[in-house]
């Protein structure tokens, strides 16, 4: 398949790519974190650079587990406090990646990354030592969650429509994308070695956005069982859908 000259010079810009993989950065982009509320569990990370991020810390106590969240690419972390309203067994981390609601600065795939690592170790400061911690990725982020747990060796991940590598979401609808033109990669193949704690993939059997194949690479790259489990829904209505619910509280530790 060739592409026109306007689809090329679109894909080599780098600004263009950049806000078509991160649009909740984008002014509009994602619901403000007034919506949400929960004004006593609202905290402030600082990065190392400066940068402020801002999100949901619901603290149940040093010994309670802890159960962090990464959203997909334009969603406000507020979305998934109703899992924290409803369990509270647990502590919850939800926070803004930069650009994203009431955080600072412009997200990449390298700062997404170093932020996530640098926001769990200052929460299991504020938190004391959780009794456990499981990694939750929703979309792009289960490119997060995997490369945090890569790194910081966590209990569990759970990953919620994931794929191998957003390179390859893409040449499924644009074949031909030049590697280089996408500097996000989120190469999820290359951590699943690293990642030796259980895993656990939940996916949607109509995915429109995430093919199988890409999640079907994703599962064979750890190169162990996982569990997996497949829900009757897109990619944007897995959370609704029958079984889900239940299905994602008995993954957590």
């Amino acid at each position: 398949m060739f592409l026109s000259a306007a689809a090329v010079a679109l894909l080599l810009s780098t600004c263009a790519v950049r806000s078509l993989v991160f649009p909740g950065a984008q002014p509009g982009g994602c619901s403000p974190d007034s919506k949400y509320g929960h004004a006593e569990q609202y905290v402030s990370f600082t990065m190392g650079d400066g940068t402020v991020l801002r999100g949901w810390l619901f603290n149940r106590g040093a010994e309670a587990p802890l159960v962090v969240m990464y959203g997909g690419n334009s969603i406000n972390a507020g979305d998934f406090s109703d899992y924290a309203d409803e369990d509270t067994a647990r502590s919850y981390l939800l926070v803004n990646y930069r650009g994203y609601g009431g955080s600072g600065g412009s997200p990449t795939e390298r700062d997404i990354v170093e932020d996530s690592c640098a926001v769990l170790d200052q929460a299991k400061e504020k938190l004391g030592q959780p009794a456990a911690t499981t990694l939750v990725g929703f979309s792009i982020g289960t490119g997060v969650a995997m490369q945090v747990a890569a790194a910081k060796n966590p209990d569990k991940v759970v990953l919620i429509c994931p794929f191998d590598s957003l390179v390859n979401v893409a040449c499924d609808f644009i074949p031909g994308i030049p590697n280089a033109v996408v500097e996000d990669k989120f190469v999820s193949t290359d951590y699943a070695k690293k990642v030796t704690c259980d895993v656990a993939i939940l996916r949607a059997d109509s995915d429109e956005i995430v093919l199988p194949p890409r999640t079907d690479a994703l599962r064979e790259s750890f190169g162990r069982p996982v569990t997996e489990k497949t829900f009757h829904a897109t990619h944007n209505t897995i959370f609704n859908a029958e079984g889900f619910h239940d299905a994602f509280f008995a993954e957590l530790k």
